[in-house]
């Protein structure tokens, strides 16, 4: 009784196998090929509305992302006109490199120190450092520029002299935040949006009681954005449930 069974399936399948199409060609091939031109016809209606969220969503957020964790304007300077890029603070970065965190500045510091301010001097780029830096530490701007306009009159020993015309160059906060920034990619953007920042050995504390504002904030935010939603939500579940229970010429 089985056996007779699976004989016409047998059969049936092998028939079904050699089904074509009104032109001669094997069903499943077509089959595939219209199937094929389908897919490449919903990628081409897709394709409009995908590089218009590329290029207006995606790629702005990618923008800002890359942005807040990278700020070369301690380590390239580029000029306006042109469009040269020219890499500044060269001799202090690699001072940084070959020296670990919390290592005092010595005098072959402040020699690096100074050759690199001549050069800031010459490219007219110690405002754009010195903004850099005064993100973290707040007066470096102007201290910059004032040793900038002497670093070509300095003279050995560097430490000395470049003291002599600010003392705030002692100040290890300001070699720690130097040393932050000799790399042009950073998170200390993100720390201070916490509300913390790193101390003089680079360990990552939180900042005065004073200064710390955004926490506060973003917890303001948070609250209300929950409050907001609840009060939503009780007022608009009891409507929706007695909507969906009325009868249907009331609810219209």
């Amino acid at each position: 009784m089985d056996g007779a069974l699976s004989k016409p399936d047998s059969q049936s399948g092998s028939s079904d196998s050699r089904l074509t199409t009104a032109d001669g060609r094997p069903l499943k091939a077509a089959l595939a090929q219209a199937e094929a031109k389908a897919r490449r016809k919903a990628f081409f209606l897709v394709m409009p509305l995908f590089l218009f969220v590329l290029i207006t969503f995606v790629s702005p957020i990618g923008q800002l992302l890359h942005r807040s964790v990278n700020n070369p304007g301690f380590t390239t300077h580029e000029n306006l006109g042109t469009g040269v890029k020219t890499p500044i603070m060269v001799n202090l970065r690699q001072w940084f490199d070959e020296n670990p965190s919390g290592t005092d500045p010595d005098e072959s510091a402040y020699t690096a120190l100074a050759a690199d301010l001549v050069t800031l001097r010459e490219l007219k780029a110690p405002g754009q450092v010195g903004t850099r830096i005064n993100y973290e530490r707040s007066g470096s701007r102007s201290l910059f520029t004032k040793t900038a306009r002497k670093a070509q009159k300095l003279e050995a020993p560097f430490k000395e002299a470049i003291l002599d015309v600010d003392e705030d160059w002692a100040d290890p906060k300001l070699w720690s935040v130097m040393r932050g920034a000799s790399s042009a990619y950073t998170f200390n953007f993100y720390l201070a949006a916490l509300d913390m920042a790193r101390d003089e050995t680079g360990q990552v504390t939180a900042v005065d009681q004073k200064r710390q504002v955004y926490v506060k904030l973003f917890t303001r935010t948070l609250m209300l954005s929950l409050l907001i939603t609840f009060m939503c939500f009780l007022l608009a579940y009891p409507v929706a449930h007695l909507l969906a229970t009325l009868p249907l010429r009331y609810s219209n």
